[in-house]
């Protein structure tokens, strides 16, 4: 998906119309593969013959998910990426504030959101301040933690976003990184940037159990990004929906998704007051 989205923004065939149309049906297709990928994980893994989890998981789902653990481990898999790609990588101090933060929470998805992230701030500093560097400025991780609400702050000081591409920062056709090369693509799929789809598919898991991911950058300094999580005991899931707008300004868009025809609601059940209509 991810090579024909690029081959797509390679090729300048699509409008900006197309291609704003096309990132909300993604949004929508890729959060509904979230949650059908985590239903399924979590049927097989909670039905699963063999027990390997100990008591603190419930399918996949970790009643004590240790935070800190998951961002460490997120550093290492990203250190290395960087490592590979650039030959050095900054180092990554966590900090800690507030309460313990332990709370119930699927540990795949937020080391998914960890990796991007991280990815994203490594290549933006060693990038900036050159790979010549001996020595590059630490990428700082904040843990806020408060009763039944996690905050993880994460900051860099790789030079920033310019105000006028704040609003591509989502969108699966855009990213700070230089494309990759398609031909190389097609007998190589290790790649450290450049798709675009890291940020969109990380806000998609950030959401898809109520939390929210923002991006706060300074250009010429760096950026901040805050990544909200709600444990599962007061989340609820977030499902895809297309509204009745949307649906018609595809259909008026050079038939790009034809219209589609939904039921009218009916009652389920008479009312209390209704009078019986005198026909068998």
């Amino acid at each position: 998906m991810g090579m024909g989205i690029l081959e797509l923004k390679q090729s300048g065939t699509a409008s900006a119309d197309e291609l704003f149309s096309l990132k909300e049906f993604l949004d929508r297709f890729y959060m509904s593969r979230i949650g059908m990928r985590t239903h399924m994980e979590q049927y097989l893994q909670f039905f699963a013959s063999t027990k390997v989890h100990s008591d603190q998981w419930v399918g996949i789902f970790n009643v004590h998910c240790d935070i800190k653990d998951i961002i460490q481990g997120a550093v290492e898999y990203s250190s290395d990426l960087c490592k590979q790609n650039h030959s050095d990588a900054p180092t990554v101090e966590i900090k800690q504030y507030g309460d313990d933060a332990n709370i119930v929470y699927c540990p795949s998805h937020l080391n998914y959101i960890m990796s991007e992230l991280l990815k994203n701030s490594m290549r933006a500093v060693v990038e900036f301040h050159g790979e010549d560097q001996l020595d590059f400025p630490p990428i700082i991780v904040s843990i806020h933690s408060h009763e039944h609400e996690l905050v993880i702050k994460i900051s860099d000081k790789g030079g920033g976003i310019p105000q006028i591409n704040h609003s591509k920062l989502f969108s699966y056709f855009y990213s700070t990184a230089d494309s990759p090369n398609l031909e190389l693509l097609r007998t190589d799929d290790s790649h450290f940037a450049g798709f675009g789809y890291g940020l969109a598919l990380s806000r998609l898991h950030a959401r898809y159990f109520g939390g929210e991911l923002t991006i706060c950058p300074m250009y010429g300094y760096g950026t901040d990004v805050f990544i909200h999580i709600k444990s599962v005991d007061d989340s609820k899931e977030v499902l895809p929906n297309i509204e009745p707008a949307t649906i018609i300004r595809y259909s008026s868009s050079q038939g790009i998704v034809r219209q589609q025809r939904y039921a009218k609601p009916r009652r389920l059940s008479k009312p209390a007051d209704a009078r019986p209509s005198g026909k068998e």
